[in-house]
């Protein structure tokens, strides 16, 4: 890393603190889409913070980009978002990255913006199957690759959808 990199990495960082410290506001405004786990996620949060002595002003319910268009024009002043939508769906790239590689990319494309992302909560949002006991049709099968088989192969099976609302 040369001098004027650190050099034009200080002033943007010292640009960035000056334009975020204006945006301040009285009442924090939590956003949040309008799939479940964000509705629980904007609760949550609304709580904790709430309980700490801040005023807040819950705002949940929101499509993806619209949340998104609200914390960067400091309608809203946080969300919870997976660091793969941030690197993907508002950073428009693809490549295939550790978590790790990720959140660098991530704090690199939002520190642009003036937006932060804090340190990952130890929840996930990965897939389980849940297959009844009992039932002959799906009783050998264990992994969520085997019901994939079983469809490509035109194996005659059980399935079940569940829809967030």
């Amino acid at each position: 890393m040369n001098v004027s990199h650190v050099i034009r990495s200080i002033l943007s960082g010292i640009a960035c603190l000056f334009l975020c410290a204006t945006t301040f506001a009285a009442n924090l405004g939590v956003g949040g889409k309008d799939l479940t786990e964000q509705y629980v996620f904007a609760e949550m949060t609304t709580r904790l913070l709430q309980s700490k002595g801040y005023k807040v002003e819950q705002k949940d319910g929101m499509g993806a980009s619209i949340v998104r268009a609200a914390l960067e024009s400091v309608q809203a002043d946080l969300y919870l978002e997976y660091t793969g939508s941030l690197v993907v769906t508002f950073n428009k790239t693809t490549a295939k990255r550790t978590f790790d590689d990720t959140y660098a990319k991530v704090t690199e494309f939002d520190g642009k913006k003036c937006l932060i992302s804090l340190a990952s909560s130890d929840a996930n949002n990965m897939s389980a199957l849940a297959i009844r006991n009992g039932n002959p049709r799906t009783e050998d099968m264990q992994p969520v690759s085997d019901l994939a088989s079983a469809y490509i192969s035109e194996k005659s099976i059980l399935t079940a959808t569940m829809a967030d609302q």
